[in-house]
């Protein structure tokens, strides 16, 4: 290989490289914007190519479990609207209901389950075992009747 292939080679990887580490950062500041309820920085971000809003970096929750638990309805609408899993799994095993239902966000339980989240879909281990830890058990252990309610109604 001659030195200009070579160059070529190695400048291709670094932008490469580059790029890939650009998306993680981007992917991480969609998850804090979510967490912060920032709608627009969210909208901006999720726009750019090649930024995929069911993507996180590893230690960083979605986007979507994350503006759930926080209550931010409008991330939660647009993160929905724009593809996003309404059952993606985070972190530690939860779902946007899980998560959603600790917070104790109740009109995002609701709306969650009107876009086809799984009520039946609980914590799971790292490797996929469910622990058998619902919304509905975590709605009744933290006495929140309200979330109960709605999650009872919606089977």
């Amino acid at each position: 290989m001659n030195s200009f292939y070579a160059l070529l080679l190695i400048c291709a990887l670094l932008f490469l490289g580059t790029s890939c580490r650009y998306k993680e950062k981007r992917e991480t500041e969609l998850s804090i914007a979510a967490a912060q309820g920032n709608y627009n920085k969210v909208v901006q971000i999720s726009g750019e190519n090649g930024i995929d809003i069911n993507d996180h970096v590893t230690g960083v929750d979605p986007p979507l479990c994350i503006a759930s638990y926080a209550g931010h309805k409008e991330i939660v609408e647009f993160l929905i609207s724009k593809g996003a899993n309404v059952n993606i799994r985070g972190e530690d095993g939860s779902t946007p209901l899980l998560e959603a239902t600790v917070g104790h966000q109740t009109e995002i339980v609701r709306y969650l389950l009107s876009k086809g989240a799984d009520r039946s879909l609980g914590f799971v281990d790292k490797d996929g075992n469910d622990l058998g830890v619902t919304a509905l058990r975590i709605a009744e252990t933290k006495n929140y009747q309200d979330i109960v309610d709605i999650l009872k109604e919606s089977r």
